[in-house]
C-alpha cells in the first residue's frame, strides 16, 4: 500500500458545501451508491436474467434516500463538492458547480504537470468519486476559523478525515514536508493558493500563503 498524503481544503469554503448539503432535501449518489439496493427506488431490480447486474439508470436512485454528505471527486484536480440537488453554483445562473480544490491540485491553478501527479499519487491515475457523510466534519467545522484548513489523508487505496482542522503555518509546513516542489512555488506572486476557492465562495482573493 502507497503512503497517504494529506489533502487541505480551505474550512470557510467545505461550510458552505455541507450547509448546502445539510439543507437540500435530494442527494445525488456516488457510483458505487447507485448500486445500493437501499437507494433504488422500490421494484428496481438490477439483476438481469444472466445473473450479472445492469447499470443503474438515473431514473432507478430515490435521491430522497441518498444521504446528505460531500464527494471527494478526482478527475481534473481534485476537489469537494455537495451531493445536495439542485447541485450548488458559484453564482447565481452559473453553469459552474461551487467546489473546494485540494491546495496545489488545482488546474486552474497550476501547469498540468504540477497538479497532475499529485492528484495521480493520492487518487490514482484514474477518475473516481468517494463519498463523505456529514457526521463527522459537522463536528469538525464547529468552532473552526474559516481561514483554518481541514485535512484528507488519502492514497489511491483508502482516505481518512483528520480529526483536528489546522492553521495556515501548520498547513506550509505539510507542504513542505509531503510536497516539496509544491512548496518551492508559495509566494505571493505566483501562488495564490485560496484564490480560486475564496471567488467561488463570494470572498476577496487571499494575498498568498504566508
Amino acid at each position: 500500500m502507497s503512503t497517504m498524503k494529506p489533502l487541505f481544503f480551505r474550512v470557510g469554503v467545505v461550510r458552505a458545501l455541507v450547509e448546502h448539503a445539510q439543507s437540500a432535501s435530494l442527494h445525488s449518489p456516488t457510483f458505487a451508491q447507485s448500486y445500493e439496493g437501499e437507494y433504488l427506488k422500490p421494484g428496481v431490480d438490477l439483476m438481469q436474467a444472466d445473473g450479472t447486474r445492469r447499470f443503474p439508470k438515473a431514473d432507478d436512485i430515490d435521491l430522497g434516500r441518498v444521504p446528505a454528505g460531500l464527494h471527494l471527486v478526482g478527475d481534473s484536480g481534485v476537489y469537494l463538492m455537495s451531493n445536495g440537488e439542485p447541485r450548488q453554483l458559484v453564482a447565481p445562473g452559473s453553469k459552474e458547480s461551487l467546489c473546494a480544490y485540494a491546495v496545489g491540485i488545482d488546474p486552474e491553478a497550476f501547469d498540468f504537470d504540477g497538479w497532475w501527479e499529485r492528484k495521480r499519487e493520492v487518487f490514482g491515475g484514474d477518475d473516481g468519486v468517494e463519498f463523505l457523510p456529514l457526521d463527522n466534519l459537522e463536528a469538525l467545522l464547529k468552532g473552526a476559523s474559516d481561514d483554518d484548513y481541514i485535512t484528507i489523508m488519502m492514497n489511491p487505496e483508502s482516505f481518512r478525515l483528520h480529526s483536528e482542522t489546522l492553521p495556515r503555518g501548520a498547513v506550509v509546513a505539510a507542504l513542505a514536508e509531503f510536497y516539496p516542489d509544491l512548496h518551492a512555488q508559495l509566494k505571493p506572486q505566483r501562488f495564490r493558493v485560496l484564490e480560486r476557492s475564496d471567488r467561488e465562495a463570494g470572498a476577496s482573493p487571499d494575498p498568498g500563503l504566508h
